[in-house]
């Protein structure tokens, strides 16, 4: 009797679990199920191939059961640490079997591809309620929603949904910066869509400023410094009510630039040039200085001493 392939075999295997049942009978779901995760564990890395469609309707389903995908993937992920000599007995971190299993769905998801519109409406709106945001990232960027990309980022960021090493933070302002390249690289004037989609994105920086900040205000400035055009006291005064985000950013900012800052003041205060501009850095020394009276009352002596020597 001739043998089925490892191919054949699988082949069968997916038509028995979308058909639901096999001669009559009926295929239970956690049996289904644990196929539906082998395909994204495991197929989705290999060289097996299969029909879109079938791998589409694999993702939905595998969406929707979510929460059991994450089980299952915390369970083998317990075995394998169980079998590890170095271990130590350590309870798994959560943030593990959900990067595991979110990076499974976004390697299904490019298997998938092309996905057309309707496809890729369905996945946001099914993703819409998970913890999966740098998939939906990924979803929302095919539909150019950048503004709400942003945003997930950002909340990922701050939730630390994912790792929050210099890496994986750098990678998200680099993102931004792209994206303001790319859409001031389109903005046209005869074309409002354009400059709308450039100036939404900018808005979504201004409103996610404390929380990028709060992730690293070194990274913040260079982006404020770089992309906004000296706009510093302007976002820092969209951050009244966050006195801890407007001290880190100005202490980040009077830092970096100190050298500057103090060439402007001067250059005004003996010629009057660059008026405005000297005229914002010295309110915000100012505000820098209320802040460290209110955070560090003890550091304003040596603060002010410092000024008075330089």
């Amino acid at each position: 009797m001739p043998h089925l392939s490892h191919n054949q075999i699988l082949e069968r295997f997916d038509e028995v679990c979308q058909s639901r049942e096999e001669n009559g009978y009926q295929v239970p779901d956690n049996i289904r199920l644990q196929y539906l995760f082998f395909v994204a564990n495991v197929a989705s890395k290999s060289n097996i191939r299969k029909d879109p469609k079938f791998l589409f309707s694999c993702m939905i389903e595998l969406v929707n059961q979510s929460q059991k995908f994450l089980k299952f993937n915390k369970s083998l992920l317990q075995r394998a640490m169980a079998k590890s000599k170095n271990s130590g007995g350590k309870a798994i971190d959560e943030k593990k079997y959900l990067f595991v299993t979110e990076n499974a769905l976004i390697e299904l998801m490019d298997l998938c591809e092309p996905l057309d519109d309707p496809e890729v409406d369905l996945l946001i709106e099914k993703t819409e309620y998970t913890r999966f945001n740098h998939l939906r990232v990924k979803l929302l960027e095919k539909k150019e929603d950048y503004v709400q990309c942003c945003q997930l980022y950002v909340d990922g960021l701050q939730m630390s949904e994912y790792c929050t090493s210099r890496d994986s933070v750098l990678r998200v302002f680099r993102w931004i910066e792209n994206i303001m390249d790319l859409l001031a690289a389109r903005k046209c004037v005869a074309n409002p869509e354009s400059t709308y989609r450039e100036d939404s994105f900018r808005k979504a920086i201004l409103h996610n400023f404390k929380g990028l900040v709060s992730v690293n205000a070194k990274l913040t400035f260079d982006l404020i410094d770089d992309k906004f055009d000296n706009e510093h006291e302007k976002f820092i005064l969209s951050i009244e009510d966050f006195a801890n985000e407007q001290f880190k950013y100005l202490e980040t900012m009077l830092n970096a630039r100190h050298q500057m800052i103090q060439n402007c003041i001067e250059e005004y205060l003996m010629s009057g040039a660059e008026k405005d501009r000297a005229k914002a850095y010295m309110r915000l020394q100012n505000k820098h200085l209320r802040l460290l009276c209110q955070l560090q009352p003890k550091k304003v002596l040596d603060h002010v001493r410092r000024i008075k020597k330089n």
